[in-house]
């Protein structure tokens, strides 16, 4: 089974993220499709990457060999982030408030196993987890629980008043 949260933040607010990220470990950023093979990587968000909603959070401590393919439309994406050690990051997800998510598949969607050490991969994805819960501005609290980060609960305080 795979693990998440549901997060919602501004791009500031993930840059600040990627940012304390890069400070911690060497990590590249994967954009989820694109119309060039080149730009399916960066170091840094921007206002032109990622070009979707979803991108992969790379750490090369974790080695892997990613494979580039094409989708029927021509875009360039990763072929198998499946198995892959990467976490994800959603902008959206399906409920009313449109949150995010911060995701590792873990054996979800790993058939064939994984690779990479679970163990060390379950230290970097918590801490990415603890960096989340401590920054984050507030939360709400459903049938799960949102995080905001400080611009977004900013923004969702501006909406509720």
């Amino acid at each position: 089974m795979g693990k998440q949260i549901a997060i919602v933040a501004t791009i500031n607010d993930e840059n600040k993220l990627i940012s304390y990220l890069s400070s911690i470990a060497d990590i590249v950023l994967i954009d989820y499709f694109t119309d060039t093979e080149a730009n399916l990587f960066s170091n840094t968000l921007n206002s032109t990457f990622p070009k979707s909603n979803t991108y992969f959070i790379w750490n090369k401590d974790f080695k892997w060999n990613y494979q580039i393919g094409t989708n029927v439309y021509g875009k360039y994406y990763i072929t198998n982030t499946n198995d892959a050690p990467l976490i994800e990051i959603s902008r959206r997800g399906g409920n009313s408030r449109g949150d995010g998510r911060i995701y590792w598949a873990k054996y979800f969607s790993a058939p064939n196993g994984i690779t990479y050490d679970i163990d060390k991969f379950s230290i970097w994805y918590e801490t990415v987890i603890k960096w989340v819960r401590k920054n984050s501005a507030g939360k709400v609290k459903e049938a799960w629980t949102t995080y905001y980060l400080p611009e977004a609960w900013q923004d969702y305080q501006e909406k509720c008043k």
